[in-house]
């Protein structure tokens, strides 16, 4: 006698927006350490990272540009505090990542939403 089989509890949405979010703080943490420790700008990162969880999560995109992006001035901050003072240059470079992150943060929402009207699930 075959069983049907049982349905996986659905998680609600705050949980996974909880699980979004804490990603979010982990892959900006990332690009924080690595425009610090490599000195560089880290747009190619920002960028990716935004661009994931958008597709991940399209509902209001901008909250994922917000956190990865704001996470590498807040890595500025923290390193001005701790060690070696950054140029003017570096910490204005780092609010200027918000531009191409808002950009692929949208354009993964976007990506997202064609993927779902080409391919629709059944």
């Amino acid at each position: 006698m075959a069983t049907a089989p049982v349905p996986e509890p659905a998680t609600s949405t705050a949980a996974r927006d909880t699980r979004c979010y804490i990603a979010a703080c982990v892959l900006g943490a990332i690009a924080g350490w690595t425009q610090i420790e490599l000195r560089d700008l880290s747009l190619l990162l920002v960028s990716a990272f935004t661009l994931f969880l958008a597709v991940w999560r399209p509902q209001r995109p901008w909250r994922w540009a917000l956190i990865v992006g704001l996470c590498l001035p807040a890595a500025e901050f923290l390193s001005y505090l701790s060690r070696w003072h950054p140029l003017r240059g570096a910490v204005a470079g780092s609010f200027i990542s918000l531009v191409p992150a808002m950009m692929c943060a949208y354009g993964g929402a976007l990506l997202r939403r064609a993927v779902g009207i080409l391919f629709p699930s059944k």
